[in-house]
C-alpha cells in the first residue's frame, strides 16, 4: 500500500473546519489538508462556523481571528462556553492581532496568517494527536 493511500485511510473520517473569509488562504490550506487525506469544510464567518461545528463535528478548527460578524474571540467564547466544545482550535492572527487575547480566549495553537500551510498541517496533526505518515 502506498504512503498516500495509507495516509488517506488514516484521515478518512477526520474533518477539519476552516473558518476564514480569505478565499486565497482557504484555497491553499484546503488543498494541503485534502492532499494529506483530511476532509475539509469551510465557512466565511463565525456564525456559519458555529453552525458548521454542530453539523460537521470537526476534529479540529482553523480559525481566522479577524472575521466579519463574529470575530475569533466571540467564536471561541461561544464554542467553549455556549456549545461546550473542546475541539482543538488553531487561531490564525494578522500582524497586529493580540497573541495574548487569542490564548485567553481558548486557542489551542496560534499561527500568523503568513504561516505556510504545511506548518498549519503540522499544528493540526499535533492537535488531533495523529502521527505524521511518511510515504513508503
Amino acid at each position: 500500500m502506498s504512503g498516500a493511500t495509507y495516509e488517506h485511510l488514516l484521515h478518512q473520517k477526520t474533518r477539519i473546519l476552516i473558518v476564514d473569509d480569505n478565499p486565497a488562504a482557504v484555497g491553499r490550506l484546503g488543498l494541503t489538508l485534502q492532499a494529506a487525506g483530511y476532509a475539509v469544510s469551510h465557512t466565511v464567518d463565525g456564525l456559519d462556523g458555529l453552525i458548521a461545528v454542530e453539523d460537521d463535528q470537526p476534529a479540529a478548527i482553523v480559525l481566522s481571528w479577524g472575521l466579519p460578524c463574529i470575530d475569533g474571540a466571540i467564536f471561541l467564547h461561544a464554542l467553549r462556553i455556549g456549545l461546550r466544545r473542546t475541539s482543538p482550535v488553531i487561531v490564525l492572527l494578522g500582524p497586529d492581532d493580540d497573541v495574548d487575547a487569542a490564548w485567553r480566549a481558548g486557542a489551542t495553537e496560534i499561527a500568523r496568517k503568513a504561516t505556510a500551510p504545511a506548518e498549519i498541517l503540522r499544528l493540526i496533526r499535533d492537535a488531533v494527536a495523529e502521527p505524521a505518515v511518511t510515504p513508503a
